[in-house]
Order: structure tokens, then C-alpha cells, then sequence
């Protein structure tokens, strides 16, 4: 009678040993992943392209921005112009400096705020030889895989506008 006990002891715990084997091994079986996050908007166009003009004709600069998600995406644009001297209050460097949306149709003259955009100015900040034309598009939402293009056009005053410029916009999610 004891030795059935024993057996029946050992095949008990044997039976537990192989359960919690089989319980661990099946526990430890984890499945791992990496994620990658990048930026929703890229952004291209021909906005640092160097290109030497004379006062008196136009440069066109463009953006493109494309969303890459597969939601919506709210973001800000800020432009940026440096002059090789500090700026004058009302733009005199240019005859004329106007922004475009070509996706949605509408022009902005930005020597003129109050007609296009209804406000006295465009929330341009002046540092220096730096010209951030900020707040003109307020917030934009560009839909899952859609693309927005912008053109920065400007009329170099042909009397005042001698240097070198150069143009950088900045997407701020």
C-alpha cells in the first residue's frame, strides 16, 4: 500500500513538473516589434534652390507639403525671408511679395494685408535681417495623403533690393 502511495506521489509530482514546464514555456513565448515614428508632413518644393535675378524681376519660390498619415493633420506654416540688410517697415524691398495657395485658390498680397487677409498686418516678426511671415495661414488641416502647394512670389524693388535673400519655410506641428 505504501509503495502505491509513493508511485502515485511520483507520478503526481511528475505530472506537476511537466504542467509547470509546459506553463513556462508557454508563458515565455513573446512576440516583440519595434515602431518607427517619423514626421506625418514632408515637405519639398524649390524653396532653397539658389538662383540670381536683378531688381526689377520676380522669383517664385514653391512648397509642397504632403501628409503621409493616414489621418488628418492640423500644422502652422512659418516662412522665413533673410535680407542681406535689416528690413524696412512696409516691405520697400519689393514691388510686390504676394503668397499663394494653389490648392485651395487664393492669393494673398502680402504688401497689403487688410485687403487680402482683413487685418492691418500679417503678424510678420522683424529680427534683424529676418523676416518670419508668421500666422497669415493660421492653423491648415491637410487631409490623410492629401498635398497643399504654396508659391512665395516676390518683385525685387529694382532701386533698393540688391543682395542676397534667402527663403525657408518651416512646418510647426
Amino acid at each position: 500500500m505504501n509503495k502505491k502511495y509513493i508511485a502515485f506521489g511520483f507520478m503526481g509530482l511528475f505530472l506537476i513538473a511537466l504542467t509547470t514546464a509546459g506553463l513556462v514555456s508557454y508563458l515565455s513565448n513573446t512576440v516583440t516589434g519595434d515602431v518607427t515614428v517619423e514626421s506625418p508632413l514632408t515637405l519639398s518644393g524649390d524653396i532653397s534652390d539658389d538662383v540670381d535675378v536683378f531688381g526689377g524681376e520676380s522669383i517664385t519660390r514653391e512648397v509642397i507639403m504632403q501628409n503621409n498619415a493616414n489621418v488628418p493633420i492640423t500644422t502652422h506654416s512659418e516662412f522665413e525671408v533673410i535680407a542681406p540688410t535689416p528690413w524696412t517697415t512696409s516691405l520697400d524691398e519689393f514691388d510686390v511679395f504676394e503668397l499663394k495657395d494653389t490648392t485651395n485658390g487664393w492669393v494673398g498680397d502680402l504688401k497689403d494685408p487688410a485687403a487680402t487677409f482683413g487685418v492691418a498686418q500679417v503678424c510678420f516678426v522683424r529680427a534683424g535681417n529676418a523676416l518670419i511671415l508668421d500666422c497669415i495661414l493660421g492653423d491648415v488641416t491637410i487631409g490623410a495623403g492629401d498635398t497643399i502647394k504654396y508659391e512665395l512670389t516676390a518683385v525685387f524693388n529694382q532701386a533698393i533690393a540688391d543682395g542676397e535673400y534667402s527663403f525657408s519655410v518651416q512646418a510647426m506641428n
